[in-house]
């Protein structure tokens, strides 16, 4: 019989310690703090949100490069 188990969850990286599939927890009592059981650190939405602002301009960079 074929596992007809759904997989939960999504992998993402730890920004902290740079896991790439790493197991991070929410807690649910504030919304906001995240762990990361690889590096046992905590961190919250607005570092996320740090991380991913400072890539932009990056980012727009990058797409803006003709093809080779």
């Amino acid at each position: 019989m074929a596992d007809t188990k759904a997989a939960r969850g999504i992998l993402l990286p730890c920004p902290r310690c740079g896991e790439l599939e790493a197991t991070i927890s929410l807690n649910l009592a504030d919304g906001d703090t995240l762990t990361c059981s690889e590096c046992d650190t905590e961190f919250g939405r607005e570092d996320i949100r740090a991380l991913v602002t400072r890539w932009a301009p990056v980012l727009s960079w990058l797409d803006g490069m003709p093809a080779g």
